[in-house]
């Protein structure tokens, strides 16, 4: 029960956008010159938007400016397909505390995070109802450095006293199953995942990715690039044979802000799927582990389960 309540938290936050004083601005203002009458500017105008109105204006820029082909000026003929995927999006999705209201979607800050969220739950479920389908979504590989490799790696290790982030270095011999001497853990966290990745059957190796220049390019909520890197990644038998090994890429967040759900999004939905429908480079799968060190053991014993299944996480 516990891990199915983790799970549904996780997909809910994939997909839900809550807007905030702290997300769009202040609601009221009041100006004042040295001399002269104070005004007061408010937005209580965007209590009477009506909710087809913000639907329809947010679907316009969303097709405007995230499903536009290059060199097109548009994709009328989805406007009435995706109206209708916002206009769900809107009702279960956008939560507003007291202080805002819904109409302030349309802020760009806003917006550009909802059509990131439905572009994703869009690419989920035709990979979901149309498993047979010709695979449109592929990955782009780095022309000059396609491939990574453990057995080159070479980087100097510190570790900072104290503070928030403080670092923790493990060591790790041939019988830890990581390709590398050490392991340089950013929490407890994290430690704790090493050690289970050491003990684990299914575990044939595992390497913190840490110095390995193994980064994942994605947008934030702002619609600015980002660069993401993983925490983990792992070889896994589950039972297809030594030349069939999963690759999970996992990431352990003891604290989890709305940057990991952007991050979370580009995996399951973009990166993982992508890597996969090219078929030269083997299974992945991506998992997101919240549990407390002490109950990771029964999450990465579900994150498997998924995977196996053709889930590649939750």
């Amino acid at each position: 029960v516990q891990m199915q309540k983790i799970e549904q938290e996780q997909q809910l936050a994939v997909r839900e956008i809550e807007m905030t004083i702290g997300l769009v601005g202040p609601t009221d203002t009041e100006l004042q010159g040295i001399i002269g009458q104070e005004t007061r500017l408010t937005l209580a105008q965007l209590r009477q938007v009506r909710p087809q109105q913000i639907a329809f204006q947010l679907t316009a820029y969303i097709l405007q400016h995230h499903l536009r082909e290059p060199g097109a000026t548009g994709r009328p003929h989805l406007f009435g397909q995706l109206k209708g995927i916002v206009s769900h999006w809107l009702e279960h999705y956008l939560k507003c505390s007291p202080e805002v209201f819904p109409a302030q979607a349309l802020y760009p800050v806003v917006a550009d995070r909802a059509a990131e969220r439905i572009k994703a739950a869009i690419a989920n479920a035709v990979q979901a109802e149309e498993p047979d389908a010709p695979q449109r979504l592929k990955a782009v590989i780095a022309p000059y450095q396609p491939l990574g490799y453990t057995r080159y790696v070479d980087f100097t290790t510190t570790r900072r006293p104290g503070g928030r982030f403080q670092r923790e270095v493990l060591e790790t011999g041939p019988e830890s199953k990581s390709h590398l001497n050490r392991a340089v853990c950013d929490s407890r966290w994290e430690a704790a995942f090493c050690r289970l990745l050491a003990r684990h059957p299914q575990v044939t190796a595992w390497v913190k990715n840490h110095g390995l220049g193994f980064e994942v390019p994605y947008i934030a909520g702002d619609g600015g690039p980002r660069t993401y890197r993983p925490d983990f990644i792992a070889l896994i038998d589950d039972g297809r044979g030594p030349d069939d090994r999963l690759r999970l890429v996992a990431e352990v967040k003891g604290y989890r802000g709305e940057d990991a759900a952007d991050k979370a999004r580009t995996m399951q939905h973009y990166w993982i799927p992508g890597v996969n429908n090219l078929g030269s480079y083997g299974r992945w799968a991506f998992h997101e582990f919240t549990a407390q060190p002490d109950d990771l053991a029964g999450e990465f014993e579900q994150a498997l389960g998924r995977a196996a299944g053709g889930g590649g996480g939750p």
